[in-house]
């Protein structure tokens, strides 16, 4: 990669409400069916596992970029218990339109 090239990625955080009984490995398989309808890459959503309690998974658009989809069940002090859920995705090397040779 020179300066002609250009990555951006970006990470979305959402926090599901302590009423919703999803378990983070149903989160993230919900997520990842939904991505790869629309070609993303990745394992089957029913080979999604937990470890300690957490469910990642790495998904690929051919082309375009990467993803990463996390899950996990947060128990808070002095709150209720909710999972949360993390998109983090990065483009393939674009076209930085501002570079000139």
């Amino acid at each position: 990669m020179d300066e002609s090239e250009v990555i951006g990625s970006a990470s979305i955080t959402l926090y599901a409400s302590p009423l919703d009984k999803r378990s983070p490995t149903q989160l993230a398989r919900e997520i990842v069916t939904r991505m790869q309808r629309t070609g993303w890459k990745g394992p089957r959503p029913d080979d999604i596992t937990p470890v300690n309690g957490q469910a990642s998974v790495s998904l690929k658009m051919p082309g375009s970029g990467s993803a990463t989809v996390s899950a996990s069940h947060e128990r808070p002090t002095e709150a209720a218990a909710f999972n949360q859920v993390t998109v983090s995705l990065t483009t393939e090397c674009l076209r930085n339109s501002d570079w000139h040779r």
